[in-house]
């Protein structure tokens, strides 16, 4: 006797739905979510439903076939499970549609991805290896001859009216279970207030990775993102929190008072002609934020110039007296910013380069530095550089493989771009292989040296991962620590650190011997941490836990000038206040509304904003995943469940507003308006305000 279609379907989904539960909950115990709670049960409705379609699949056509397709679901599941778990552990975020061109061109890293899998996420093909030894073995074994002692209908196959009635009652259950997922989006009960994003936003655009996992699972994400993406939508754009009535502001010429009040008049002659509400929406929220007043650091570093250091996969283990004692010295003696992170996002050096040039948040689940590289931001740190009279320009010793870098900074500004080729740097495309920040150094410095006053930005390549092997700057600086108890990736990467320490040191030499080291800023940043290094290898030099909260992307930040004496600033801080900081210490003219960080010597509260909407500050820790705030000071302070909602809704409503100002390329738009606009107010409208950059 056959087996009956529906005995079939019914053991076909129990079994994936406890294999797809199963590998759900692993990611949870691997991301260190709470197991019970109302995100479980929404993943358990969701499994069940995969399971059912997977079920049906897998039920009908001839039985090798059906192994067949259910050997590949089971294989799928638990491979894109295992990349997107370690691609978080990893890199910080589950990857999304919206990285896939930059995905594809870091495939040279899997095996160094497979190096530094952690343990715990091996559990994953527990399960599958369950069900590959029932397919391919004791499926074969187990004859099912009739169904239980009770009274079922028995349905043949061939009958097509039970075949009818089968899927009747399997769309019936769907029907069901759909209806009970779409109440566990909606329900106020089964919602956590603190959450950054709803639930039934994220689940239409799940724009937040991190936070789609958490609350629907890895596979909801899967087929949320792909809808989303190939049906193009994006985030609400509309928002009705557009700061309300618009107030106007005149502007000030006194140099003694310290209000910082800037003349909207041209402003808002464009808000007045816009007829793009999504464009009238931004103008609303920017021109209403606040304006911070001068503070006693205001112009310390005025006509001075300024070099910015890109650091790539930098920690603090670069704060190192013995090892690495130039770049010691620099954060020592010069503003050190003690509490700073680097946070990881689509694809972090990329897009932290475009937060420290624009102050603005990159969005959240795709590469934005390359999907939007033609943009053009008037608010750039070359831009008000160039208007106040700076020669700007931008140095990086790589080819333009991950981004077209020299599009980039020249859309952003930069009056020349000069990569590896323009430099005389060899630097190979094999991954791992990376140029030297000393020949960088060297090589930069004589174009923008004797041209003052300047500002350029170099970005060094030195330190980049893989520490796996070796490379040709880690074998050069490798008998430093050749001696030491280090393991070998550790080894690897204190040596091509070594290299940025020396390129830290020539630069303070040629800025002496060139007479310009007292006339010269330097500002230092990392892109993120040493990705590739686990947390035990961290471990070995750095004596805190870099497992909980954020630890792990807190990276050095310093702004260094050999007259100006040392200060520690333990406000909490991302690279998104870097440029705020320094264009106040500059004076630099600039509308501080069009930055979305802050002067970190304001009366700003400090607070590092993380991609997924988590934030830490000097009261504790918000974790945006778990919907949990953590108290970490010690003196018993701690936020309301309304203070902590207030601070989540405007975390969310600056991500998603600085998100919108990039899709629309929002300063190229607010530029082109007033520059047609200027002519017909300029004598009303100050000089010093107006921005000559084209578009």
């Amino acid at each position: 006797m056959k087996e009956k279609m529906f005995v079939t379907i019914i053991k076909n989904v129990l079994l994936f739905f406890f294999y797809i539960f199963f590998i759900e909950m692993i990611i949870r115990f691997n991301l260190s979510n709470p197991f019970f709670n109302w995100a479980t049960i929404r993943i358990g409705i969701s499994s069940l439903i995969f399971a059912l379609i997977i079920g049906i699949i897998v039920s009908t056509g001839p039985k090798l076939m059906r192994t067949i397709l259910a050997i590949i679901f089971a294989t799928f599941i638990v491979i894109y499970a295992w990349a997107q778990i370690n691609m978080h552990n990893d890199l910080g975020l589950f990857m999304g549609w919206g990285m896939q061109e930059q995905g594809a061109k870091v495939l040279d890293f899997a095996l160094d991805l497979i190096r530094s899998a952690g343990a715990r996420t091996y559990l994953l093909f527990v399960p599958y290896v369950l069900v590959m030894f029932y397919y391919t073995y004791l499926e074969r074994k187990l004859r099912i001859r009739k169904l239980n002692k009770t009274n079922f209908v028995k349905i043949k196959i061939e009958t097509k009216l039970h075949r009818v009635l089968t899927f009747i009652i399997i769309l019936l259950i769907m029907t069901f279970l759909s209806l009970s997922y779409y109440f566990t989006l909606t329900l106020d009960f089964m919602q956590n207030r603190l959450q950054t994003t709803p639930n039934t936003e994220l689940f239409r655009y799940p724009e937040n990775s991190n936070l789609a996992v958490s609350q629907f699972g890895v596979l909801t994400y899967l087929v949320t993102d792909s809808i989303s993406h190939i049906l193009g939508f994006e985030a609400r754009e509309n928002d009705s929190s557009d700061g309300g009535e618009i107030v106007y502001r005149p502007g000030t010429t006194d140099p003694e008072d310290p209000t910082r009040v800037i003349d909207d008049a041209l402003w808002h002659a464009v808000i007045r002609e816009e007829r793009n509400s999504a464009m009238n929406n931004i103008h609303r929220y920017l021109i209403n934020r606040p304006i911070p007043p001068r503070n006693e650091m205001t112009g310390i570093f005025e006509g001075k110039n300024l070099i910015v250091i890109l650091m790539e996969s930098v920690n603090d283990i670069f704060i190192h007296p013995e090892y690495f004692p130039t770049f010691y010295r620099m954060f020592n003696e010069g503003i050190s910013f003690r509490n700073n992170y680097s946070p990881r996002n689509g694809c972090t050096t990329g897009n932290n380069e475009m937060t420290v040039v624009t102050s603005l948040f990159s969005i959240n689940n795709n590469c934005t530095v390359n999907q939007f590289q033609n943009n053009r931001y008037f608010q750039s740190i070359y831009n008000v550089f160039n208007q106040a009279g700076y020669n700007t320009s931008s140095y990086h010793n790589h080819g333009d493989i991950f981004y077209n870098r020299r599009i980039l900074h020249r859309n952003w500004g930069s009056t020349i771009y000069r990569g590896p080729d323009d430099l005389g740097i060899s630097w190979s495309s094999n991954f791992g292989q990376w140029a030297s920040d000393l020949e960088l150094k060297q090589a930069a410095i004589p174009h923008f040296i004797e041209d003052t006053p300047f500002m350029s930005f170099i970005i060094g390549v030195s330190p980049h991962r893989v520490y796996n092997v070796e490379s040709v700057t880690s074998a050069r600086n490798a008998h430093h620590f050749a001696n030491s108890n280090y393991s070998r990736p550790v080894r690897n990467y204190l040596s091509k650190l070594m290299e940025l320490e020396y390129s830290l040191a020539y630069l303070l030499e040629a800025l002496e011997e060139a007479g310009e080291l007292e006339n010269t800023v330097i500002a230092l940043f990392s892109d993120h941490q040493p990705h590739g290094l686990t947390a035990a290898q961290i471990h070995e030099v750095l004596d805190y836990d870099v497992t909980v909260r954020r630890e792990a992307d807190r990276t050095p930040m310093v702004i260094y000038h050999s007259g100006t004496p040392a200060q520690q600033i333990y406000k909490y801080s991302t690279l998104i206040d870097l440029l705020p900081t320094l264009l106040n210490m500059f004076d630099i003219d600039h509308d501080p509304r069009h930055y979305f960080g802050i002067d970190l010597f304001s009366d700003a509260p400090g607070r590092a904003i993380f991609a997924d909407g988590s934030w830490q500050d000097h009261i504790g820790f918000f974790s945006a995943i778990s919907g949990r705030f953590t108290v970490t000071n010690s003196e018993g302070l701690n936020y309301t469940r309304d203070e902590l909602a207030a601070i989540n809704a405007h975390i969310n409503q600056m991500q998603r507003m600085s998100a919108n100002i990039i899709r629309n390329d929002y300063f190229r738009h607010l530029e082109r308006a007033k520059t047609r606009l200027r002519p017909q107010l300029e004598p009303q409208v100050p000089d010093d305000y107006l921005f000559e950059i084209g578009c």
